[in-house]
C-alpha cells in the first residue's frame, strides 16, 4: 500500500505537468493568433476540458500525499552509523 501511495504522489505532480505542457503545446498556438477579445472567449469554450483535465491527475496526488502522511513516511528517515550531531569544523577554535 505504501508503494502505491509513493507512486501516486510522484505520478500526480508529473501528470499535471504533462497536462499543462500538452494544453500549452495545443492551444497555445491557436491562442497567440487570436486578438484579445477572441481569446478571452475561448476560455468560454475551453474551460470545460481544461476543468475536467486538471482533477484526473490533482486527485490522485491528494490521495498519494495523504496516504504517506497517515503512514507516517514522509519524515525524513534517521541515517543510521552518522553521529547525531556532527563536528564543525570551526567548533575547535
Amino acid at each position: 500500500m505504501l508503494l502505491l501511495f509513493r507512486i501516486m504522489a510522484v505520478a500526480g505532480p508529473a501528470g499535471f505537468g504533462g497536462v499543462m505542457l500538452v494544453i500549452g503545446i495545443i492551444l497555445g498556438g491557436h491562442w497567440k493568433s487570436l486578438p484579445p477579445a477572441d481569446f478571452l472567449d475561448s476560455f468560454g469554450r475551453y474551460g470545460g476540458f481544461i476543468q475536467r483535465a486538471i482533477p484526473l491527475v490533482v486527485i490522485p496526488t491528494l490521495i498519494g500525499l495523504a496516504g504517506m502522511r497517515s503512514t507516517g513516511t514522509m519524515r525524513q528517515p534517521a541515517i543510521s552509523g552518522l553521529p547525531r550531531r556532527a563536528a564543525s569544523p570551526l567548533s575547535s577554535c
